[in-house]
């Protein structure tokens, strides 16, 4: 009944007090096992939840390896909201994973689940690997079982496989180039959805040392943002160029011109935007590989008084990380944003500053002015 569930919950609750010594830890993993064996639906429920306080409270080996072994068990012998929660759980206590001595028992239990018939199970099956993928970033089963997930006619096994790929891309170079292939594939394949695109295209941003996964990945995005003109995918595509470049600093200047030129040629809000934010990423990591007078379209979208106040205000901060000392030196100042080109565009922008209506316009606006000032004192000084 539910009294009797409850009462149990608190019982179980009561083992987790009482310090933290090894035999406390022991009565509390006995109770926890106990629990999870038990024939009440309820209470076995309970006891998963209470699993990221035993980790917590008592982080030993032991007691961690012990745990997620039971529970590997039961996401095997479960149905698919246990498994949910048992994922969850994993969630809440990645701290606490890489304590595990028995990593591959664990998964070899969980990845059982894999052959089943469940699309649902299997792809709660790819977020329990991705939340390993720290510790075992370059386990082959798990590569096979991301392809296989890939490869699904279900979108929400599709999902979890794409979440996965994310976490052991994230630490594995060889993971990335494996799935490189097959990750193109799905961006230039005409009947892979928008949507789903823009997901693998955000993984290409793992990029590691190797130069031709890196060349290889550029090419792509530049199909692909031929062959799918759509605001967001062009926004998508610019992105994971940018990122790509920040890999290979010696593609920073080609990059921040391609910006520049789909900023001034194309006029929908969001591609603007996105070409804003990526050229503000560049100014921060690397203005001194801008070429000269490469900012001029960057002031362009300012002094564009038909420009929406939020495009002119990524405008603004976009020049602000350019000139912002001391992280920009008075000859790069010079050569990004020649006193003639400022000159011509002071009067606009100091309109900007004069602006109630507008303040974080009018914020932006003042930063550059003052910047440019003292870029300019600095510059008479040497």
């Amino acid at each position: 009944s539910g009294s009797s569930s409850l009462m149990s919950g608190a019982r179980l609750l009561a083992n987790f007090s009482g310090g933290n010594s090894p035999q406390q830890a022991a009565r509390a993993l006995a109770a926890l096992q106990r629990a999870l064996r038990s024939a009440d639906f309820v209470e076995r429920s309970e006891a998963v939840e209470l699993v990221p306080l035993l980790l917590e409270q008592f982080p030993f080996p032991s007691i961690v390896s012990s745990a997620l072994l039971k529970l590997a068990e039961l996401f095997h012998s479960s149905d698919n909201f246990v498994r949910f929660q048992i994922y969850r759980v994993l969630r809440q206590s990645q701290a606490q994973l890489d304590r595990a001595l028995n990593v591959a028992e664990v998964l070899k239990r969980v990845c059982a689940v894999r052959h089943s018939n469940d699309p649902i199970a299997r792809a709660l099956t790819l977020r329990v690997l991705a939340c390993f993928a720290p510790l075992v970033h370059d386990w082959t089963e798990a590569l096979h079982c991301i392809q296989a997930g890939l490869d699904s006619h279900d979108e929400v096994e599709v999902n979890a496989a794409i979440v996965a790929a994310d976490g052991f891309c994230c630490h594995s170079s060889r993971f990335l180039g494996a799935l490189h292939d097959r990750l193109c594939q799905g961006v230039l394949t005409l009947s892979t959805p928008l949507a789903r695109k823009r997901q693998l295209l955000a993984l290409f941003r793992h990029q590691h040392p190797s130069m031709t996964t890196w060349h290889a990945s550029q090419q792509m995005c530049q199909q692909a943002m031929a062959a799918y003109p759509a605001p967001h995918m062009t926004a998508a595509c610019l992105h994971t160029l940018t990122q790509l470049s920040l890999c290979c600093l010696l593609q920073v200047p080609a990059q921040v011109e391609l910006l520049g030129q789909v900023l001034g040629r194309d006029a929908r809000r969001s591609v603007r935007a996105c070409c804003l934010a990526s050229l503000e990423r560049l100014g921060a990591r690397a203005a001194h590989l801008w070429p000269a007078g490469s900012a001029e379209p960057v002031l362009q979208r300012v002094a564009d008084t038909d420009e929406s106040e939020e495009l002119r205000t990524l405008a603004l901060n976009t020049l602000n990380v350019l000139v912002r000392p001391p992280a920009a030196l008075p000859t790069t100042l010079a050569a990004l944003l020649p006193p003639t080109t400022v000159q011509a565009y002071l009067g606009t922008i100091e309109l900007c500053v004069a602006h109630g209506g507008q303040p974080g316009l009018a914020a932006a606006a003042t930063i550059f002015l003052l910047s440019v000032c003292w870029g300019q004192q600095q510059q008479q000084q040497q």
